[in-house]
């Protein structure tokens, strides 16, 4: 499998006009060459298939409770920082609080770009406090009424 790949990736070399050999280097570079060739894949015809409310609650959600027995339930009476932001708060198996997790999907005006995770408060077994974690990402936000339809690297990045 991996000679047939290298020999596809090496016609995509030398289609190109360059004159070299495959080395381990260049692998991953020119088999994404390869694979966008024989694949021709729109990433927007997947966007469908990944509703942001969706992958959060079938996917991500479900996810920490098979891996790790965690739950999440929506809280709507915490105070937001924006309207787009959506509180959880998470419990253990036994249904035991072990602290607040923020969501801010989308990008917007004055929001930096990219995406990352932080504490709002950390966990401290001296203190006795739970963490309050938020994640960000930047999304571009839907019109008014249409679901929000995520990429695969999207997708990627929120389980990350």
């Amino acid at each position: 499998k991996a000679q047939a790949e290298a020999k596809a990736i090496q016609k995509v070399i030398n289609d190109s006009g360059e004159s070299f050999e495959l080395k381990p280097w260049d692998w991953s570079f020119y088999a994404e060459k390869v694979r966008a060739e024989k694949y021709d894949l729109d990433p927007a015809l997947v966007k469908p298939y990944f509703e942001m409310q969706s992958v959060i609650h079938n996917g991500l959600f479900f996810a920490m409770e098979k891996l790790y027995g965690i739950t999440f339930k929506e809280r709507k009476d915490l105070p937001l920082y924006h309207e787009d932001v959506m509180a959880f708060e998470v419990f253990n198996a036994d249904g035991s609080a072990i602290g607040l997790f923020y969501m801010d999907p989308y990008a917007r005006e004055g929001k930096r770009g990219g995406a990352w995770m932080s504490a709002y408060v950390s966990q401290s077994g001296l203190k006795g406090t739970k963490p309050v974690i938020y994640n960000a990402q930047n999304i571009p936000k839907p019109a008014e009424g249409e679901p929000t339809l995520m990429t695969f690297d999207e997708v990627s990045t929120m389980y990350n």
